[in-house]
Order: C-alpha cells, then structure tokens, then sequence
C-alpha cells in the first residue's frame, strides 16, 4: 500500500512540475527569432529598426545563412550595390546549394553582367518554387526596377508592378522604399500615374523627406497637376538645399510646362551647387536651345564638355 502512495505521490509531484512549466511557458512566450522580428518591423515600415535588428543577430551568428541573406535583401533595396556585392557573395559561400544562395547568385549576376535574359529567367524559376519567401520575391521585384532602369524591354517593368504588388499584399503598410520604387515603376515607366500617385502618398507619410516629396512633385508634374507639384517641389529644396537633384527636378517640371525661363533660372540655381558636374551645364544647354538662345547653349555645353574630359 505505500508503495502505492508512493507511485501516486511521484505522478502528482510530475503533473504539478508540469502544470507549472506550461503556466511559466503561458506567462511567457518564447521570443521570436530575429528573422521574424525583422520581417515584423518590416511590415510595419520600421525598415532601419529591421536592418539594425539583423546587424545585432549576425554579429553574434555570422554563419546564419538566412539573416546573412535578409541584411543583403535590405541593402540591395536601397540600391547599395556596392554594399549588398560582398554580403551574396558570403551568402553563396556559406551553402551553395540553398535557396537564399540561389538567389544571392542571380542577383550578383544581373547585377555584375550586361547580359541578362537567363539570369532573370532563372530568379523568376526559382520565386516561383519559393512562392512563400518574402525575400526571394522581393529581389524579383527588384531585378525588375534594375532592368527597367537599363532600358530593357517593356515586359520586365510590369513584371515589376505586379511583383511589388504582391510584396505590399504581405508586408503592409511595408517600408517606404516599397512604395517609392513600386512608384518608380508605375510613374516613369509604364505612365500609370494615378496608380503611382496612391504609393507616393503613402511614401510621403512614412517618411517626409526630400526624395519622397520629388517624387511626388515628379508624378503630379506628369498629371499636369502643377501647382501641387511645386509645393512639394518648395518643400525638397528647403529640406535639402545644398543639393542641385531637387532643384534640378523642379526645373525639369518648369519645362514639361514650357516654362523654360523658370527652368533655366533653377538650373542655375543647381550649378552654382554643384559648378564641378558635366551634368549641371548640360542641362543649361538643352534648356537654352529649347529658348532658341544658340550661342549661350553652345556655351553651356563647352562647359559640360571640358569638365567631361578633366574627369576621365
């Protein structure tokens, strides 16, 4: 009989310990891992507090192929593609055989190769397989804006459109360079600036810089919407006066306008900031030849000329 008792004392003493694991375990959850940390802080627009969390958890697991992959993924959003280069590169050495090295490896060539046709064929594949990774799909949507920046055919850009559409359906609101490049797309590419304009809006709340208000003022210019254009335009020169891309965007506006003695006086705004770019002066010049002013061009574009040569 006692022995009984205590066989019976034991299993009690068990479910107690149990009973109070799983209280402690209810109390507190088990943390999130740092890749899903990061992607929370995304879909939350917190895209410097995700990179910031990734930086802290490679440091102490430098081998973690995933988050290794995820800083590259945030960095090669931004368009650093010097800095993303050596982060796919460890990626691919980390495992070669894995998905996230596949797809460090495509991007490294589209990136690095003026051919491309295989490379993004293959990225596409290999989304298509992975149809749940956020990240192998945001690198497809970001091959897409890459190749339409180079010019190439029409098709990749509205790949783009709708694989950033899907990107934004998972990660909303999303960080602010997902509505800004999905913009990019819409607006300078396919001219579908109403769709655009919905992005640039949500990309001027996240975050009111002097890129998000150009880009705004960009695509209001493209629906003739002028005097809301030059709002926004006033509003980036101000926040970053030292720098002539603003003023040089508002001049372009003034000369979708035919406005191109307004134009010419912010081009000279922007080549007083910066008198050392062939860029500055060759503006001066295609808006002097737009005001049939022959001779001022020419000397314009002898300026953009020389300071050409001096830099190579």
């Amino acid at each position: 009989m006692q022995r009984v008792y205590r066989v019976f004392r034991v299993a009690l003493l068990v479910q107690v310990v149990l009973f109070a694991s799983f209280a402690q375990s209810a109390e507190k959850p088990a943390r999130p891992s740092a890749y899903d940390k990061a992607l929370g802080l995304l879909k939350e627009g917190k895209q410097d507090m995700a990179e910031e969390t990734l930086s802290r958890a490679v440091q102490g697991d430098q081998k973690n192929q995933r988050l290794v992959f995820f800083m590259g993924v945030c960095a090669r959003s931004r368009w650093m593609k010097r800095d993303a280069l050596p982060i796919f590169s460890y990626v691919v050495k980390l495992n070669p055989e894995t998905p996230e090295a596949k797809c460090s490896a495509l991007i490294l060539a589209i990136d690095t190769q003026e051919k491309y046709e295989d490379s993004f064929a293959a990225l596409e594949k290999l989304q298509q397989s992975h149809p749940e990774d956020p990240l192998i799909l945001w690198m497809t949507a970001v091959a897409c804006r890459e190749l339409g920046k180079r010019d190439a055919p029409k098709i990749y850009s509205e790949k783009g459109a709708q694989y950033y559409a899907r990107l934004l359906e998972r990660l909303n609101p999303g960080p602010v360079l997902l509505h800004q490049t999905c913009a990019n797309i819409l607006s300078e590419e396919l001219g579908r600036h109403e769709e655009a304009l919905k992005h640039r809006e949500i990309a001027v709340r996240l975050e009111p810089a002097p890129w998000s208000y150009q880009g705004m003022a960009n695509t209001l210019t493209y629906l003739g919407r002028y005097a809301e254009a030059d709002v926004n335009y006033k509003k980036s020169v101000e926040m970053a006066p030292d720098n002539p891309a603003y003023l040089a965007s508002w001049a372009w506006s003034m000369g979708e306008r035919n406005e191109h003695e307004k134009a010419l006086e912010l081009y000279k705004k922007a080549a007083d900031i910066a008198p050392d770019s062939p860029k500055s002066w060759s503006n001066l010049a295609r808006c002097a030849e737009k005001l049939n002013r022959p001779e001022e061009a020419a000397k314009y574009k002898s300026k953009a000329e020389s300071l050409e040569k001096a830099q190579k």
